[in-house]
């Protein structure tokens, strides 16, 4: 029992495991197997590769760890193709996307590359096998790994795509309340 209650609190060690930094306000992924506590650079360095994980923080105030995520972290996908132009670093378009995993919701930060040579915004997520919502502009995505998921919770239980989604968003926020922004891209709009 004391092994599991350790998961929730903070411990004597207060250095990241990297770089051995005193840390008062380590971050720790629920995701990774083990409580390795990280400084907010080796969080980031550590999940470059892992944007999909959980992050949680240990707050002073509350004296416990709450949610996260890497994408406050300040950790950037950069989705553009491994060989671009020299100029394409400065080319690049970063923004925020919604992309749903098999462990939640998240809102990542991506970086698009615009350069010439770059393939489409639609292309570069199915690049890095998200399947964006939309063609044009994408501001949503899933990863192909939940659309496998997804297929074999339907043939097997013949279930919605709307519980399913339901659990998904469950496994975000288990309040019922969790928020979800609508995005309309008003150009289009006003051009008709």
């Amino acid at each position: 029992m004391s092994t599991l209650l350790e998961f929730e609190a903070l411990g004597q060690d207060v250095c990241c495991a990297r770089c051995e930094q005193v840390t008062p306000s380590p971050f720790r992924c629920l995701t990774c197997l083990g409580c390795t506590k990280y400084c907010q650079t080796c969080m980031v360095h550590v999940h470059c590769l892992t944007p999909f994980h959980r992050i949680v923080s240990w707050s002073q105030s509350s004296r416990c760890f709450v949610d996260t995520s890497l994408a406050v972290l300040s950790l950037i996908l950069d989705l553009g193709p491994a060989k671009c132009c020299p100029n394409c670093t400065s080319s690049a378009s970063t923004g925020n996307i919604t992309v749903v995993h098999t462990n939640g919701i998240h809102e990542i930060s991506a970086r698009f590359h615009i350069c010439s040579h770059s393939p489409s915004q639609d292309i570069q997520l199915f690049a890095f096998r998200l399947f964006p919502a939309t063609v044009n502009s994408p501001q949503t995505a899933f990863s192909f790994e939940l659309l496998e998921q997804f297929h074999f919770h339907h043939l097997e239980g013949k279930g919605s795509a709307y519980s399913f989604m339901n659990a998904i968003s469950r496994l975000t926020s288990d309040d019922g309340h969790r928020k979800v922004e609508v995005r309309v891209l008003c150009a289009t709009l006003l051009s008709h």
